[in-house]
């Protein structure tokens, strides 16, 4: 699978915060998988502070991997 880019349709904050809600996955469980505490992703993505590029590509993966393997 190709690496995560500027043309994915999923960097945004709020399309990552929706494929969060959609998957239901607990921000505490995908905090703990990206490394961040998770008031602090949580805030990154509602976009009270700006989302990293690399903490996006990390959320994808993490979200990409959940899916793969049923978490």
């Amino acid at each position: 699978m190709s690496e995560t880019s500027a043309q994915d349709p999923l960097v945004s904050p709020g399309d990552l915060r929706a494929e969060v809600a959609r998957r239901q996955v607990p921000l505490y469980m995908l905090a703990a998988q990206v490394g961040l505490h998770p008031g602090r992703l949580g805030q990154m993505l509602k976009g009270t502070l700006p989302l990293d590029p690399d903490v996006a590509v990390c959320v994808r993966h993490a979200l990409e991997y959940g899916a793969r393997h049923g978490a």
